[in-house]
């Protein structure tokens, strides 16, 4: 299924979302993600299966843990557990998904979030652009 701006939009007006899979090392993608929704205002919840903190917040190690509820999660694991891990949160109740790499069928797909949200920097706005020449954005 292919992703559509109206569904990157939906995602993108949620709240509290959860991202599933952010990374341990705080130069990793996933963290500059988290960083990226926090600093615009987002109720951010990291996920990731060996707990603690991450960015001063608590870190859950399953998104059924997770606290009050979020409105969305962002799957940001290897594209081989994308699968598993947007099934593991529709089964804790989370049907709003963004899913990095991989497939989750019915959400937002194989897209870059610092493309779409506001303010990331030029090389995220360089490369929609592109893309964008291309016919390569979601319509």
């Amino acid at each position: 299924m292919s992703t559509s701006k109206a569904r990157i939009d939906e995602f993108l007006k949620l709240k509290r979302i959860a991202v599933v899979g952010v990374s341990r090392d705080k130069n990793h993608f996933s963290r500059m993600v988290f960083r990226a929704f926090a600093e615009r205002g987002y109720d951010v919840v990291a996920v990731n299966r060996a707990g603690g903190q991450v960015e001063g917040r608590r870190c859950f190690a399953s998104i059924s843990e997770v606290e009050p509820a979020v409105e969305g999660a962002l799957v940001m694991v290897p594209a081989a557990g994308s699968a598993a891990a947007a099934e593991e949160c529709r089964e804790a109740g989370v049907e709003k998904l963004w899913v990095y790499k991989g497939e989750n069928a019915g959400g937002v797909e194989e897209e870059c979030p610092l493309m779409w949200l506001k303010n990331t920097g030029w090389i995220h706005g360089a490369h929609k652009t592109v893309r964008g020449w291309f016919g390569g954005l979601p319509k």
